[in-house]
């Protein structure tokens, strides 16, 4: 592409360009960045730009950004163009730090022109390889950082909260190393990156694993181990107990031997003769029963 406010700059350029057989240019020509950036997201694969030198830093500096808002698979090289009475070193100074790729002075030679794009296009083939590795890192980086998120989530959701140290260390080295990629690569390139990660990331999942963790119930004894601390601490016999509770044989054997539990009218009798409240008897029970489900 030549984007030049000199018509005449254009013209000759393009014909310079169109002596390049070899190269088989197609090549397309605009007065204003705009259009530029206009026809760039439309074609996606505009490889080179040649820019006159006449626009200003501004402007070529907007038209850059302009580029890169549209997303082209890989940003062009910029290549100024210079009329023949300008000071070179001059002009190289005021755009060298604008990335610009290379410079091309009038009177257009077809020489001239074909070295110039040559090494430009050959170090834009280079940037482009060296892009596609580092993407290629980049999306290993990403893809581990779920698999790890995940994992640390799953690990705490079934320890009540605890665990994942080893995880949570892997993810700040996960950050820091795409701290360092970040620069490499546009906004929309990163955002495009962890949505891929993240669907693939999701496809993998079991929700189940989330959705039917069982919380954490901790140990309760068989209520009839507080029923024998309690008589053997006041030297009361089964007999005794039996006498007292005025309850089936059945039903406080049950009990001790931990074949039954305790009833309702049980933990009447059991808060008459041995103290506490019903509540408490019937607690003892609840807990019981809540632990032993928990481990099912």
């Amino acid at each position: 592409m030549i984007y030049s406010p000199d018509s005449g700059a254009r013209v000759r350029l393009k014909d310079a360009l169109s002596n390049l057989v070899s190269l088989k240019l197609d090549v397309d020509v605009r007065k204003n960045w705009r259009e530029a950036v206009s026809f760039v997201s439309m074609l996606k694969n505009v490889s080179l730009i040649f820019v006159h030198s006449s626009v200003q830093p501004e402007e070529l500096k907007a038209f850059q950004d302009g580029i890169n808002n549209v997303s082209p698979a890989y940003r062009p090289s910029f290549v100024i163009t210079l009329r023949p009475e300008e000071n070179v070193p001059e002009v190289i100074s005021k755009h060298l730090m604008n990335g610009i790729e290379g410079f091309l002075s009038e009177p257009f030679t077809t020489g001239g022109v074909e070295d110039t794009l040559r090494v430009v296009l050959e170090n834009r083939d280079k940037r482009i390889e060296a892009h596609k590795k580092a993407k290629k890192a980049i999306q290993l980086i990403i893809k581990d950082s779920c698999a790890v998120a995940d994992e640390t989530a799953l690990e705490r959701l079934q320890n009540d909260k605890k665990g994942g140290g080893v995880a949570l260390k892997r993810m700040r080295e996960i950050e820091s190393q795409v701290r360092q990629m970040k620069g490499l690569f546009t906004e929309s390139e990163i955002f495009s990156i962890v949505e891929s990660a993240i669907e693939g990331q999701a496809s993998k999942l079991n929700l189940q694993d989330f959705m039917a963790t069982k919380p954490k119930v901790k140990f309760a004894p068989h209520p009839s181990k507080v029923v024998t601390k309690i008589i053997e601490s006041r030297s009361i016999s089964r007999e005794k107990l039996l006498e007292t509770l005025a309850v089936h044989e059945e039903e406080i054997s049950a009990l001790l031997e931990k074949q039954g539990g305790i009833t309702p009218e049980l933990a009447k009798s059991l808060a008459r003769v041995l103290g506490s409240s019903e509540d408490y008897w019937l607690g003892l029970q609840k807990s019981y029963e809540a632990y032993m489900e928990s481990r099912r």
